[in-house]
């Protein structure tokens, strides 16, 4: 629409308001005038667009601009970056591992201390290990007093001390490999400043003991059989040679007992030349 054609507009409407001899207020005249505006506007537009599809597809800035309706409002401003910390509940309360965490409670290393804490809950929580909380243990405080200096500052003195914060973690209820999987994984991704300790849970059935004991004494009877002596012993013999010996405890305490009487008669014999020598030096000086 040119400029002629909006001022042909404004003056039939302007003929209008006089012929019909009304007031109106120029709040009305203003809104029939943008009501006209708006209905030549369409009406011209018609045609442009049809001419629009048959001409090559130019772009306009306006359309380039999105809606302010289809904008995503900003988030608030105290909004945190990341969700909540999820944890997994204990389903038979077998407790299977405990994580210390400990740094020093200055400066970067505290918030060190924080991030790897939480670090630690997200990776538990996407393994599926049941955790608790953290536990925040009283603050170790360690104070040294030490002389300035050795000569001029001797008299002098400093101190030093040092604050050490701690986190404990406690899991439930997980396989050990995957428990395993969990503490190598923070190892690889551990942080400066921060020291870990795991104390980790085995449980094993009953009878365990005597099982590991078999299985050492099976281990023993196989190194014996391959095990020959200046080429002549093989191993079947080798094989009767320890099966002759004795197994049975009697045989054992007499066998230690027999050595402990040796070994005893082996010392008497070495004591009875000094005694019988002292001996005649006595006879010697009281003849004498």
């Amino acid at each position: 629409m040119t400029a002629s054609s909006s001022r042909n507009m404004l003056r039939s409407v302007g003929a209008s308001i006089a012929t019909s001899g009304a007031p109106m207020a120029p709040r009305s005249l203003t809104a029939s005038a943008r009501c006209l505006l708006q209905q030549r506007f369409a009406s011209s537009s018609a045609p442009r667009q049809q001419e629009d599809s048959t001409s090559p597809a130019t772009t306009s800035s306006s359309s380039s601009i999105p809606s302010t309706s289809s904008l995503r409002p900003p988030p608030p401003a105290n909004a945190p970056l990341l969700p909540e910390t999820q944890y997994h509940p204990p389903t038979h309360g077998h407790h299977v591992c405990t994580l210390h965490l400990s740094a020093y409670s200055e400066g970067e290393t505290l918030q060190n201390l924080q991030f790897f804490t939480d670090f630690a809950l997200r990776t538990a929580y996407a393994l599926g290990i049941p955790a608790t909380r953290p536990a925040s243990p009283p603050r170790q405080t360690s104070l040294w007093t030490v002389p300035r200096g050795p000569f001029v500052h001797k008299k002098s003195q400093e101190n030093f001390m040092r604050r050490v914060s701690s986190r404990v973690i406690k899991v439930y209820d997980a396989n050990e490999e995957v428990v395993q999987k969990w503490l190598y994984f923070l190892r690889v991704h551990e942080m400066a400043g921060v020291g870990m300790k795991a104390e980790v849970l085995k449980r094993r059935p009953v009878g365990i003991g005597r099982t590991i004991f078999e299985g050492a004494q099976e281990a023993l009877r196989e190194g014996d059989n391959k095990v020959t002596t200046d080429g002549e012993e093989t191993g079947a013999e080798a094989a009767t040679t320890t099966r002759a010996q004795p197994t049975s405890e009697a045989a054992v305490a007499e066998d230690v007992k027999n050595m402990a009487e040796g070994i005893v008669r082996e010392g008497k014999e070495d004591q009875s030349p000094a005694s019988t020598s002292e001996e005649s030096q006595a006879t010697g000086e009281a003849k004498s």
